[in-house]
């Protein structure tokens, strides 16, 4: 649980916005799925961002990256 907020603090301070923190760390009831109130308008874009944003984290931490 301490990871999902030390993510998400890091993500909003990259400048990613709030509903896409909350769509990709999945901050809605069960069972909203489908109706996804967070959901961003261009969800591709806000995975792009996270996974640019997570592999900055990574690299901050010090931990290698996954080669693609």
């Amino acid at each position: 649980h301490a990871g999902r907020h030390l993510l998400r603090t890091f993500l909003l301070e990259q400048g990613l916005p709030f509903d896409a923190t909350n769509a990709i760390l999945g901050h809605q009831s069960a069972g909203r799925e489908l109706f996804n109130p967070y959901l961003p308008s261009n969800p591709g874009d806000a995975w792009h961002a996270f996974r640019r944003l997570s592999d900055k984290l990574a690299q901050q931490l010090g931990w290698p990256l996954e080669a693609e």
